[in-house]
């Protein structure tokens, strides 16, 4: 449990950032019955309110490679985890880079929806434009993960 006293009334929204060793992941936070991660947080001087963070222990976990055209790994190349629900919240993108061997590891995320890219080339943060995702959504794979998953896929790498 925790207090935030003297709060600025104002609107906020809610982002947890969990230690990169934990094994659990954010459900659901919510505030006067308001889900916390779809909509801002009204704060007022008026009463205290709670602000509930609900935690799930069983996250999956995605691995895989990032493939070419003649199905051969490719290293160095950015991967990109976007959900499918929030896509209007950046801290809930993930990415990495496939090592030596094409190979990436996602841990911990958190049960959803998923559209899974691997750029050979893009610009820094290019892939939180609605747009851009768009226009490559096609080259992407739609990846579910249930509580507790261990998914393996190859992602076809998108071309410079």
């Amino acid at each position: 449990a925790f207090t935030f006293d003297s709060v600025t009334p104002g609107d906020y929204r809610v982002v947890v950032t969990l230690p990169e060793s934990a094994d659990f992941y954010v459900k659901d936070p919510t505030y006067r019955q308001d889900d916390g991660f779809v909509n801002t947080i009204h704060i007022t001087s008026a009463e205290p309110q709670s602000l509930v963070i609900n935690l799930g222990s069983l996250p999956g976990t995605i691995s895989g490679s990032v493939i070419d055209d003649r199905q051969q790994a490719v290293s160095g190349i950015q991967a990109v985890l976007v959900p499918d629900r929030f896509r209007d919240r950046a801290d809930f993108y993930r990415k990495v880079t496939t090592d030596r061997n094409g190979q990436f590891t996602f841990a911990r995320v958190p049960p959803g929806e998923y559209h899974l890219y691997a750029w050979e080339a893009i610009e820094p943060f290019a892939y939180l434009d609605p747009v851009v995702l768009q226009r490559y959504e096609a080259n992407s794979v739609a990846v579910r993960v249930g509580e507790g998953a261990k998914l393996s896929i190859k992602v076809p790498v998108i071309p410079e």
